[in-house]
């Protein structure tokens, strides 16, 4: 079986993943993709064939260059079995590639994110929704990182019932890194550190992380690895802050270890008004669980449900501001532990790839 990737960012550390799982189990694989001037990221394996740059977050203009880039798609998948498309713009540029193909390749369509534009109420809205449903119509398998996604949008939203889907979640693959030794929180340690990782972009949580590390007088420190999107006051703060520690973007899965090994327990809470982030699926629930450190998320997140049910941190409502920075301040080196020792005995499938992508070759095969 020969797949051929369409991706929208090539340094997207999901693309990376599935390309390379599909790879290691024998698939033949073509990866075709734009770039962007954005978060830094591993080279896909075996290379790939560039599509042009595109704006990020810039979503109207992407479609001049995929346009342009329908005649380099339809050459590449003349030979090919699958179009795997990453979200629904690459879906909708394989579906234009390959509709002057006799044998058209089966499409495969994963989503690891429904963008609030496509959730508005105005006629651009509904628009992309109606594409959203063509898509849908021309798609062999759909591939969800959140059953959420399916229930709340496909379905709930869109009203779509006759189509066949697969759960593949943000997980780790355990060859793609090494993992670092953990150990229990010393009961005595007179410092807390929470990790704060990936898209910095949550001014709330932002804001509320600046208030914990200067009421806590010392005692919570905040180390924190990513690119910084739409806060702006996040380049001063890292500067003037005592306790803010900032050490620049990090390149996923090589830099989870060291990053995950300097932290007690790690942030992965933000405000999460929109539907899109309520049904979402976080890649920090993954690694904080393979890391075997706790977690702070929002208590009406689909990671915050879970984190609640398997008691393995501790969930803040942004709705009551004073009451979240009290609780992460309560917050002792007994409770770590006990959430620590709860993620030591969680079940390996919970955070860890095992047979999901031989699963997956089989549902797109079927």
């Amino acid at each position: 079986m020969k797949i051929v990737f369409l991706s929208s960012f090539i340094n997207h550390a999901r693309h990376y993943k599935r390309v390379a799982a599909l790879k290691y189990l024998g698939i033949e694989t073509k990866v075709l993709a734009f770039e962007r001037d954005a978060y830094p990221g591993k080279g896909i394996p075996g290379g790939y064939i560039s599509l042009g740059k595109i704006e990020h977050g810039k979503f109207l203009k992407r479609l001049i260059p995929i346009i342009k880039a329908v005649q380099v798609v339809y050459s590449e998948i003349k030979d090919a079995d699958v179009i795997y498309a990453f979200d629904y713009d690459m879906a909708f540029l394989g579906i234009i590639a390959s509709k002057r193909l006799r044998h058209k390749p089966r499409l495969v369509y994963e989503v690891g994110d429904i963008h609030e534009i496509l959730l508005g109420k105005n006629l651009i809205h509904r628009s992309l929704r109606n594409l959203d449903k063509f898509i849908m119509n021309k798609t062999h398998l759909l591939v969800v990182t959140s059953e959420a996604f399916v229930t709340g949008y496909f379905k709930g939203i869109l009203g779509l019932n006759n189509f066949r889907y697969f759960v593949l979640e943000n997980k780790l693959a355990i060859n793609q890194l090494l993992k670092i030794e953990t150990t229990k929180l010393e009961q005595n340690k007179k410092k807390i550190r929470i990790g704060y990782f990936g898209k910095l972009n949550c001014n709330e949580s932002w804001e509320i992380i600046k208030q914990i590390v200067q009421s806590s007088e010392g005692k919570i420190e905040v180390y924190v690895r990513g690119e910084s999107k739409g806060v702006e006051s996040f380049e001063p703060d890292v500067k003037e802050i005592n306790g803010i520690t900032y050490e620049g973007t990090y390149i996923s899965p090589d830099d989870l270890p060291k990053i995950y090994g300097k932290v007690d327990i790690v942030w992965g809470a933000a405000r999460r008004e929109r539907l899109n982030s309520l049904w979402a699926r976080r890649c920090r629930f993954y690694e904080s669980c393979f890391f075997q450190k706790p977690i702070i998320a929002f208590w009406d997140s689909e990671d915050g449900r879970i984190v609640e049910e398997l008691k393995i941190g501790v969930c803040v409502d942004f709705n009551d501001i004073p009451r979240t920075i009290n609780r992460v301040l309560s917050i002792t080196c007994e409770d770590i532990s006990m959430w620590h020792h709860n993620i030591e005995n969680l079940p390996k499938k919970i955070f860890v790839y095992t047979d999901d992508h031989e699963r997956l070759i089989k549902e797109i095969q079927q």
